[in-house]
C-alpha cells in the first residue's frame, strides 16, 4: 500500500505518515528493517503513534573521535625519537593594565604545542608609533589565580625571557606594585593536519 494512502494531518498541515512495516522501509524499537537507509530514524506506523505525546527532543550527541589522540602513550612508556622543528608558530603581544583587570591570557591549553617563548624587550614602537624605551615587564603563571598573588609567578624584566615546554595555558599579571605592563610572545606548535587543515 502506498504511504500516502494512510495519514494523518499534524499542526499546520504537515504529513504525519510514516513507512508501514510492509514497505521495509522503517525502524522501531526492536527491529531494524534491512532495507531502511536510514539507522537512526524514529518513523513508526501511523495506527501505533501515540497522538497525546509531544515530539522528543533531539538528543545532543558527542562528535566520533577522528585520528590518533595526541600523546596517547604515557611518558614512561614512550619511546625517544629524533623530534622536527615545529609545524607552525603565532606571534603576538599582550598589554596589562587596570583597563583589563591586571591579568591578561597570553596563549590557552593547546593540545600539540611544542614551546611558548616570551620575553619582554629593551624598547618597542607602540601602536601610535611611540618608541617605549625600558618597558615593565609582567609575572607570569598557568592560572589567573596564581599570578594574583604577590611574590607567585615567574617575574620578567626589560631584556628577559623563557621558553616554556607545555601545553598549558599561560597568563601574564602585572609586577608588584604596578599599573601597567608588557611583554611579547612566540608559540610554536604542530596542529593536526597543518594550519587550518593545510600541509
Amino acid at each position: 500500500m502506498p504511504v500516502n494512502d494512510q495519514h494523518e494531518t499534524g499542526p499546520r498541515g504537515m504529513n504525519l505518515a510514516a513507512p508501514t512495516p510492509e514497505s521495509d522501509l522503517f525502524i522501531d524499537a526492536q527491529v531494524i528493517y534491512p532495507d531502511n537507509p536510514y539507522p537512526d530514524d524514529r518513523a513508526e506506523p501511523i495506527e501505533d503513534f501515540d497522538h497525546a505525546r509531544p515530539v522528543p527532543a533531539d538528543g545532543h550527541r558527542g562528535l566520533a573521535a577522528r585520528g590518533a589522540k595526541y600523546f596517547g602513550t604515557a611518558n614512561s612508556e614512550a619511546v625517544p625519537v629524533f623530534e622536527r622543528a615545529s609545524h607552525d608558530f603565532t606571534a603576538g603581544q599582550v598589554q596589562v593594565g587596570s583597563y583589563n583587570g591586571g591579568t591578561s591570557i597570553v596563549v590557552g591549553r593547546q593540545a600539540g604545542r611544542k614551546n611558548v617563548t616570551i620575553w619582554v624587550p629593551t624598547s618597542y614602537i607602540n601602536a601610535a608609533g611611540v618608541t617605549i624605551s625600558n618597558p615593565v615587564g609582567v609575572v607570569i603563571g598557568q592560572t589567573e589565580g596564581e599570578i594574583q598573588v604577590p611574590g607567585n609567578g615567574v617575574q620578567l624584566n626589560a631584556g628577559d625571557s623563557i621558553t616554556i615546554a607545555t601545553e598549558a595555558p599561560i597568563w601574564a599579571g602585572l609586577l608588584y606594585g604596578q599599573t601597567s605592563g608588557f611583554c611579547q610572545y612566540l608559540v610554536e606548535y604542530n596542529p593536526s593536519g597543518g594550519e587550518l587543515g593545510g600541509f
